[in-house]
């Protein structure tokens, strides 16, 4: 299967990456530093980065392994994680060709060549097309965290590094500084959060799962979530069944899951696990599936899952490099520089970001 890191649009605004440095850097040197001690990328025109939350929906950070994937919104007060898995779709494996259907196309041909393509689009509709819906993909559902705490924040920061598929957020609480990062393994084969504070203690959060429709969602043991359904559209035939797991792993302070949710308090860090499976291919055991990425992802740590994911990753992103040259407005968020390339203004690295 192909597997992409990430995938990005230059279209509208999105926010900034600390990114690994030179290429052929390993992925522990030492690296610069930016705002609020962040790493910095060697080459700016590897990230995407922006100075507010994502407003839209394609204004928030990808993050893809190749089949599970995320949208990371970057919110203050709340995180909003658009999950999706490459198979959950509203279909079934069913054989839909119309047999028969080519001894029309000579008249639907002769309707097309003498204008009348009310007829034709008739004719088609009627004898060519199949009698039941393909269906649709769908997304997965949603991770959302709720984060306990002051409304008011300063020195925000959010970003996409290219160089490292990985997607950041940091910002200042008082004396406090937070810190995000979202991680899609194609190793592990599991979404990786991480939560961290400079000041222990400091983290508290209720995390959901959630899906408007054809799903339910469970707590699992103290430390996990279960969201479960079914794909559909409304139909007799219903689509591909799903369940996505979340499981936490808490550094200090105090977890419990109750009324569907998983709630943290007082936490010095947080690293969230999520698995997804479906029974797109073959009947299967979702629950086992899902308990058994996690099962061997939570006790290896962070850190190893994070240099793990990024030396798998950079294998395929560092193949390609693009250098066309560099400017003064490399230093300003991404949606600023299209702003500035908009009104004419010279930004050859921008190209380079876009490849």
């Amino acid at each position: 299967m192909r597997r992409f890191g990430t995938f990005a649009s230059l279209a509208v605004g999105w926010v900034p990456a600390a990114s690994g440095g030179a290429r052929g850097e390993d992925v522990n040197t030492q690296r610069r530093t930016g705002p609020l001690g962040n790493e910095s990328v060697a080459d700016p025109n590897l990230r995407l980065w922006y100075r507010q939350p994502a407003a839209l929906w394609n204004q928030a950070l990808p993050v893809g392994n190749g089949r599970l994937g995320a949208m990371a919104h970057g919110g203050v007060e709340q995180e909003l994680l658009q999950l999706n898995e490459e198979t959950v779709w509203s279909g079934n494996q069913s054989d839909f060709d119309r047999v028969g259907a080519h001894r029309h196309l000579p008249e639907i041909r002769r309707l097309l060549f003498a204008g009348r393509h009310a007829e034709a689009e008739a004719l088609v509709a009627k004898e060519l097309l199949g009698s039941r819906p393909l269906g649709a993909y769908q997304p997965l559902g949603d991770l959302i965290l709720k984060f306990s705490g002051a409304a008011d924040f300063s020195d925000y920061h959010r970003e996409l590094d290219l160089d490292t598929a990985i997607a950041r957020v940091r910002f200042r609480q008082g004396d406090a500084v937070f810190t995000r990062e979202v991680v899609a393994s194609a190793p592990a084969q599991v979404l990786v959060v991480r939560l961290t504070c400079d000041r222990p203690g400091r983290l508290s959060l209720t995390a959901r799962l959630s899906r408007k429709e054809g799903a339910i969602t469970e707590t699992l043991g103290n430390d996990g979530l279960v969201l479960r359904g079914q794909a559909d559209q409304g139909r007799p035939t219903a689509g591909v069944r799903f369940a996505a797991q979340l499981r936490a792993v808490v550094e200090g302070g105090r977890w419990r899951c109750a009324d569907g949710a998983l709630h943290i308090e007082s936490a010095d860090a947080v690293t969230l696990l999520l698995s997804a499976a479906t029974d797109f291919r073959q009947p299967s055991d979702l629950s086992a599936e899902n308990a058994r990425r996690l099962a061997a992802a939570a006790p290896r740590g962070f850190d190893a899952l994070r240099a793990e994911h990024v030396a798998d990753y950079r294998r395929l992103f560092r193949r390609v490099e693009l250098d066309l040259g560099h400017s003064a407005a490399e230093s300003l968020p991404t949606d600023e520089r299209l702003e500035r390339l908009k009104a004419g203004g010279a930004d050859p690295g921008l190209a380079a970001l876009y490849l």
